[in-house]
């Protein structure tokens, strides 16, 4: 996160600070003040809370000790120590420090100890965001640090710059808002060379004890053995807790792999199994309009002959009649001629003429009682060749078979719906994409 202030109308400061990598990182501090008196800091200890517990035994008495510059021992100043406080110190104390463009104030809260005090947490404020606040003064809450990185508490302090532009007169009765604070690999040096002194100063009084009691001298060993375990331990569960972060980050990344690559494949199947049932519809169709079509074909033959029939039979009528009036005009005729003849020999000629007729009707009624019976034959034909189409041969296992072939099976008939080689496993009743029931 950049944390880096905007210009003043004023005075400008160069300094801002960017976390790279977890750490904050001061660029450059260059202030300049339009005003040619010194500046201040004003600093309000109010106290810290949340205090890890660095007493082995009873309570801590913690104090704060702050400093412009962490390489100068002599510059650190220092509240009162709040005895027994434990977790939570108040101080409510005030002090004032020149500032030079310094770019950090540097906070150190100590547990006070009869030979050496020991570090509870530190932590560097960039004076910047104090600058740049609303009258240059700044109340907030800052995190200090363990020399493990870890978090060891907190501090109330109330920061104001003196001597700048946008400086007003000191008032406290801001809202505490959160500070920025921050590791610097120098001060952490110089915190755990305080550490260590205080870890020597006990190993110190566990030797010098030794000349009281024989063993008391392995006192002082044995804690700092023990306290070199005990950061080897927290180092030990820090690359633990490392790894572990590491193999769940790669648990994840291989589950949502074998997530995507599953859902990939139900996609492609659905696809596939959707294309298929269309494509098997569309046969389907296809032969049901196919078979549609032959039936509305065979039919329209079917009227077609019988209009045929009937028209021929219709046309002979016509002929039939024809031919029977003009025999009749021409007999007539003779008789006419024939004036002279007797009257049995009209009454021959007239007998002969209505047998003639009579057999040309009976003619005529055997030819159409023939071609009623041909008409016959002919439906009686089709339908047999309907019903042995329609009701197909046994299914063969290892048959050949063409479009709209049939065929029984279990007492069902079953229409084919693609040519192919049959074999004892594609049964009508099990192989759809072949057979279809009719």
């Amino acid at each position: 996160m950049t944390n880096s202030f905007t210009e003043s109308s004023s005075f400008t400061a160069s300094s801002s600070y960017v976390e790279e990598n977890g750490e904050v990182i001061h660029r450059s501090t260059n202030f300049q003040s339009s005003h040619s008196q010194s500046t201040t800091l004003t600093i309000v200890a109010h106290g810290a809370s949340e205090l890890i517990n660095v007493e082995t035994m009873g309570k801590q008495d913690p104090f704060l000790q702050f400093s412009l510059d962490y390489t100068n021992a002599k510059s650190y100043q220092k509240t009162f120590t709040h005895k027994k406080a434990g977790a939570e110190a108040t101080w409510n104390q005030t002090f004032v420090l020149p500032l030079q463009g310094q770019p950090d104030l540097y906070i150190e809260v100590m547990d006070e100890e009869s030979t050496f005090a020991e570090v509870i947490g530190f932590a560097a404020i960039p004076i910047n965001q104090v600058v740049h606040a609303q009258g240059a003064t700044f109340n907030g809450i800052f995190e200090i640090f363990a020399v493990n990185g870890k978090r060891a508490g907190q501090v109330h302090l109330t920061l104001s710059a003196q001597g700048f532009p946008n400086s007003v007169t000191q008032s406290f009765e801001q809202q505490v808002i959160r500070g920025q604070s921050y590791i610097k690999e120098e001060h952490l040096k110089r915190v755990k060379s305080l550490r260590n002194k205080a870890l020597g100063t006990d190993i110190a009084m566990g030797v010098l004890g030794s000349a009281l009691a024989v063993g008391v001298g392995f006192l002082g060993k044995k804690t700092y053995s023990d306290h070199q375990k005990a950061e080897e331990e927290e180092a030990q569960k820090e690359a633990q807790e490392k790894e572990e972060e590491a193999r769940r980050v790669e648990e994840r990344e291989t589950f949502e792999r074998e997530k995507r690559e599953f859902e990939e494949q139900r996609v492609a199947a659905e696809t596939e199994r959707k294309q298929r049932e269309e494509r098997e519809e569309s046969h389907r169709v296809q032969q049901t309009n196919t078979r549609r079509q032959e039936s509305e074909s065979h039919n329209s033959s079917e009227r077609r002959e019988e209009s045929s029939s009937e028209h021929r039979e219709s046309s002979s009528k016509s002929k039939s009649k024809k031919r029977e009036e003009r025999r009749n005009r021409g007999s007539g005729s003779d008789s006419n001629s024939d004036s002279d003849s007797g009257s049995d020999s009209d009454s021959d000629s007239g007998s002969g003429s209505d047998e003639e007729k009579r057999c040309r009707r009976k003619e005529k009624k055997e030819k159409k009682e023939k071609k009623r019976c041909e008409r016959k034959e002919k439906r009686n034909n089709s339908c047999e060749r309907k019903e042995k189409r329609g009701s197909g041969k046994e299914w063969d296992p290892v048959g050949t078979y063409s479009t709209g072939d049939r065929v029984k099976y279990h007492g069902h008939t079953y229409i084919c719906l693609q040519g192919h080689s049959s074999n004892p496993t594609w049964k009508p009743d099990v192989a759809h994409s072949l057979w279809e029931s009719a």
